[in-house]
């Protein structure tokens, strides 16, 4: 073998270490760091998912067999099941109140609700292992603009169903419903207090209402 060629077949072999070194070394390196940035980038959206609830209360709708949780400065009531005094019910009825008034009202297997007429407007969302819409109304008139509050609904128009209770049910017809709401107290006359849709929106604790209604699980 002549010399020359022999110094091609060294360079050659010394040309394919390289290379090889290069795809196999450095490149499975980089291979390598693309599932730790995923497994990194998992770790963020849980952290960001349970991050929500850090530090929350969690609580039980015991005839209705819902569990939700709510923060640790919102102050939680029992109050009066919507169905008739002294009627044979099943039924949840909780009021949870922020630091600023707005209130999370949650009744189940009730056989008579808030009217629902003069819906203003609606936001889609999911809640008790479905897709429901939060609607603000105003049962008194739609012209002012102004709502009551806004209550879950099965549909986006006036008069669709609240969502149906999957356990508490009134008595004689096995028919009840969750409504779910938020709102701020009555004034001092008695009165329902109105608001526009972007002030309630505006509240700083509406972020957090929401998301107590989004906590909303069967279990």
């Amino acid at each position: 073998m002549s010399t020359g060629k022999a110094r091609g077949i060294v360079i050659a072999v010394f040309v394919t270490i390289i290379l090889g070194w290069l795809a196999f070394g450095q490149g499975g390196r980089l291979l390598k760091s693309h599932p730790a940035n995923n497994k990194s980038a998992l770790n963020v959206h849980q952290a960001a998912k349970t991050g929500v609830y850090s530090g929350w209360k969690t609580d039980r709708l015991i005839d209705e067999r819902l569990s939700y949780r709510y923060p640790s400065n919102w102050v939680r009531t029992s109050g009066v099941q919507l169905n008739s005094p002294g009627s044979k019910v099943s039924g949840d009825s909780v009021t949870l109140t922020s630091p600023s008034n707005l209130m999370v009202t949650m009744q189940t297997g009730a056989s008579t609700a808030l009217n629902m007429n003069n819906v203003l407007a609606s936001v889609p969302l999911s809640s008790m292992g479905s897709q429901v819409y939060l609607s603000f109304f105003n049962a008194l008139t739609s012209s002012t603009g102004l709502a009551q509050g806004a209550c879950l609904q099965t549909g986006l128009n006036s008069g669709v169903a609240y969502p149906a209770s999957a356990y508490a049910s009134k008595s004689g017809s096995g028919v009840g419903y969750n409504v779910i709401c938020i709102s701020y107290p009555e004034d001092e006359s008695g009165k329902v207090m109105q608001n526009t849709i972007s002030a309630f929106q505006a509240d700083p604790f509406y972020p957090q209402a929401l998301n107590i209604i989004k906590s909303l699980a069967y279990n």
